[in-house]
């Protein structure tokens, strides 16, 4: 059996066949975050994903993120109008995707981890560790004993991109004037090596780092679709790449 790391999809559901073209029964598809927005077919790409033939997990996204506040705002009758309202402004892809998913896809989405974690001390995330979370609740006992505050900083590993020199996390419109170092850089691998997304790494960009390696090579943005490949152990064994002919939305995006 493999372990088969998908970076961001995007939409991108005829690339996503063909990078995982002879997967087989046994072998463990992980999806690092964002199969959603911006690109040509979003319900495609889950249901596709969900009906694999194998075991999957999806880790949660910032955009997978959206979608569920998005759901969750039909059950706030005094904001949630307002709230679906702003955002479907930024993201369209909103209500076609609420209304061309089953239940159990929706679902499947809602109960996406923030991390996940494999063997050979390896781990899944979609953006990253910022340095001041220097603990994971490992078990669900661990994670509801987290306060609600402790709960929403844990979804700083769905956004963060760039840390201040204290290795706080720095929120994207705040990068140019508190932004030092990406986070990636100083990561010291105190939960393990690390697969990320979010940001995408173009082939001439550094995709290496001490105790890290990304997954997103900016599909949507005419890049490249890409799966790492570990063996049962945690072993890398390969890495597949899938060019995405069209740019479906303009780089810098976020």
């Amino acid at each position: 059996m493999n372990y088969y790391l998908v970076g961001d999809v995007h939409g991108c559901v005829s690339e996503l066949r063909e990078l995982l073209r002879g997967v087989k029964g046994d072998d463990v598809v992980v999806f690092c975050g964002d199969l959603v927005d911006r690109g040509p077919d979003s319900v495609g790409v889950v249901k596709y994903a969900f009906n694999l033939p194998c075991q999957k997990v999806l880790v949660q996204g910032n955009h997978e993120k959206k979608h569920i506040r998005y759901w969750n705002a039909l059950f706030d009758e005094r904001r949630g109008p307002e709230v679906r309202s702003k955002l479907l402004e930024r993201t369209p892809e909103l209500f076609e995707v609420e209304n061309g998913l089953t239940d159990e896809e929706k679902l499947w989405i809602r109960r996406s981890p923030f991390w996940h974690r494999l063997p050979g001390n390896n781990i899944v995330v979609h953006a990253g560790f910022p340095e001041t979370i220097t603990e994971l609740p490992e078990t669900e006992e661990e994670w509801l004993a987290l306060s609600s505050k402790q709960r929403r900083r844990m979804e700083q590993l769905l956004h963060v991109r760039n840390l201040t020199d204290e290795g706080s996390f720095v929120p994207l419109n705040e990068d140019e004037e508190k932004g030092k170092v990406y986070w990636a850089e100083r990561y010291d691998g105190r939960f393990g090596f690390a697969y990320f997304g979010h940001h995408p790494h173009f082939q001439d960009d550094k995709v290496i780092y001490p105790h890290a390696k990304p997954l997103d090579s900016g599909a949507v943005y005419g890049g490249h679709l890409t799966a790492v490949i570990l063996d049962e152990y945690g072993h890398r064994t390969g890495y597949k790449q899938i060019p995405v002919d069209t740019q479906y939305s303009p780089y810098g995006a976020w």
